[in-house]
């Protein structure tokens, strides 16, 4: 027990420090690892995709094709169109939609991708493996940097123990996991180390101003807004921290004022990074600052979508990543232990969710979790490192218990990571019944995507967040056959449907009294029938829906539809739409007979866990669509 106190508390004294530099090396071998064995690079376009595209079209439009007017794009649509997306300005030319912040951490990567592809004969377009190799490899680099200069400043407050699990827990337990080892080209890995340096050298400035670490702070100031302007809430952290007090806010304006021709320096330093892009587009648009967005793209500040961007199925950051969960909460404890760090980090990170929810796509588009929060993770590493500090100074076994939480929910993090790359985990149209449907399961169940609730990308343009209404079905019903599992023969073994055929053997099936209506539904599961079917002879070209009422836990009970010996097509579903009662809920398939080796449709019920999975009204109906 005393071990473990003298690993989790008090601060570094400034010994080796290996765990810390164990927990970094664990991180690029598992990212080391993912990379080996997925490798993407082998089809660039699946590195260079999305977002990215618009980060790296600077690099190969001045340097492969000397034309950063985009020009030459038009000229061969047909190959450059799916690598470059610029849009028209009012002048008609082009302009890439980000800035070039991005494209100047990849510069070094893109010139070695450029040397490999000239030594090993591969094409020099800047679309092939070389170049993506490297481009990936990119992300791992930067965010190692940023995870040595976050052990520097955590080292400074915590101790070895500590430091180790926090920079693990930032890692493993987020989606920063994903941005490094899946999409590490996208912003956010960048980003991250890029907070993290400017904390540690915002530290050391305080500590021992001067020209050279001011020159350094202005050109990441400078970089880090120009990867993505609204990083410019990051100053908060410049100004504000070892501030107390009120009166000591008024003497740090005071010694900001003492101190301004470092500050004018650094403001320089700052504006020349800056001056590319200005230029650019100047050249391209006639504008020295150009909003190269769409029009209808921008933030609605009256209208923050907290609570959603928190705690939403589609892509709470809480609920996605709940370590943060801690690092909020350590928030609090900063006044008592670590004082300096309070007021900045506290009002950078109100302000900063308040400016990201904002965007008018407060889910960010496609992607895992709330991505747009990830590089502040290196300001929450503090908050986190302080709850893990002060828990050992509470009662006995608060901290070990804490330390058990932090590495189930890395746990989780490295689980969710796998269902988001799998699919069980979607993109942008989560809802409750599709978050619970892929609980503890890696990939997606059958269904799946017939239930999730795509976000109408046009209504949020305007302010207005609702999900794409379904289409309700448009169809004439021409023949039916209804069992509501009320209606039996004398033998208690056959189901009648409302015309009495066809009948549905239930054999060794059970009758509930849990019922959608009626009285009765029927039980499947473990100790009774698993599987119950029935036959319908159909043609070819016709088209049916089946649908039926289920009450399962954990989404067990499954519809299927298959034709003749099973093979000629297969239909399952197993997420299905919330039903009018609570506890249930609708599966649905529709099938056209695909041709005249198919005389019969088997419509099978199955119980596919150890639970029982209770259903109820089963329709069988032919049908013929109407013209909308």
């Amino acid at each position: 027990m005393g071990e473990f106190r003298n690993l989790f508390s008090g601060q570094s004294k400034g010994k080796r420090n290996l765990l810390s530099l164990v927990a970094i090396l664990l991180i690029a071998m598992v990212v080391v690892g993912v990379f080996s064995n997925m490798k993407r690079w082998r089809q660039p376009m699946k590195v260079i995709q999305w977002d990215i595209k618009n980060y790296y079209a600077y690099l190969p439009a001045v340097f492969i094709y000397g034309d950063h007017g985009l020009e030459f794009t038009r000229e061969d649509p047909e190959f450059f169109g799916d690598k470059f997306w610029p849009i028209p300005t009012p002048s008609g030319g082009l302009v890439i939609v980000t800035s070039m912040g991005l494209a100047i951490l990849y510069l070094p990567f893109f010139l070695m991708g450029h040397l490999a592809a000239w030594f090993t004969g591969a094409e020099m377009n800047g679309f092939s493996p070389p170049y993506a190799f490297f481009l990936v490899l990119s992300s791992l680099f930067y965010v190692i940097i940023g995870l040595f200069a976050l052990r520097k400043v955590l080292l400074k407050y915590f101790s070895d123990g500590i430091t180790a699990i926090t920079l693990l827990a930032m890692f493993f337990a987020t989606n920063l996991l994903f941005y490094t080892a899946h999409e590490g080209p996208m912003s956010h890995a960048y980003n991250f180390a890029l907070f993290a340096i400017f904390m540690l050298l915002t530290i050391q400035w305080h500590e021992k101003p001067g020209v050279k670490n001011s020159l350094m702070l202005g050109l990441l100031a400078g970089l880090i807004v120009l990867v993505r302007p609204t990083n410019i809430v990051l100053l908060v952290f410049f100004v504000l921290y070892d501030v107390k007090s009120f009166n000591e806010l008024k003497l740090r304006i005071v010694f900001l004022g003492r101190k301004y021709n470092l500050v004018l320096f650094m403001a320089v330093a700052a504006f020349l990074v800056w001056l590319p892009q200005m230029l650019y587009w100047k050249s391209v648009s006639g504008h020295w600052l150009y909003y190269s967005y769409k029009e209808e793209e921008g933030f609605f500040f009256g209208n923050p979508q907290i609570i959603r961007g928190l705690f939403s199925y589609r892509k709470g950051w809480l609920l996605y990543t709940p370590i943060m969960g801690f690092a909020l909460l350590g928030i609090a404890l900063l006044w008592k232990y670590r004082r300096a760090f309070f007021w900045p980090i506290f009002l950078f990170t109100v302000i900063n969710i308040y400016v990201v929810l904002s965007w008018w796509s407060w889910w960010y588009g496609g992607g895992f979790g709330q991505r747009a929060f990830i590089e502040s993770y290196a300001l929450l590493a503090i908050p986190f490192a302080t709850l893990l500090y002060a828990a050992g100074k509470w009662r006995k076994g608060v901290q070990r218990l804490l330390v058990t939480l932090t590495f189930l929910l890395m746990v989780h993090g490295i689980f969710q990571t796998a269902q988001y790359h799998y699919g069980a985990i979607h993109w942008d149209s989560m809802n409750k019944t599709t978050y619970w449907a892929s609980f503890g399961r890696v990939k997606p169940l059958p269904g799946f995507y017939e239930a999730i609730d795509p976000p109408d990308y046009d209504l949020a343009t305007k302010g207005i967040h609702g999900v794409i209404k379904r289409e309700k079905p448009n169809y004439q019903v021409l023949e039916s056959f209804v069992f509501d599992m009320e209606t039996f023969d004398a033998s208690g073994q056959f189901v009648l449907s409302e015309n009495g055929k066809p009948q549905l053997n239930v054999g060794m099936a059970l009758f509930d009294e849990k019922a959608y209506d009626g009285e009765h539904s029927l039980k499947l599961g473990r100790l009774t029938e698993q599987n119950i079917s029935l036959s319908i002879p159909v043609q070819a070209g016709e088209q049916w829906v089946v649908s039926v009422k289920r009450n399962a836990p954990w989404f067990n009970g499954a519809l299927v539809l298959t034709g003749d010996g099973g093979a000629d097509f297969y239909k399952d579903i197993r997420i299905g739409l919330p039903a009018a009662r609570l506890g249930w809920d609708s599966l649905s398939l529709q099938v056209e007979i695909p041709g005249e080796e198919v005389t019969k449709l088997k419509v099978i019920l199955r119980s596919t866990g150890r639970l029982n999975t209770c259903f109820d009204d089963l329709r069988i109906e032919k049908v013929k669509k109407l013209s909308p």
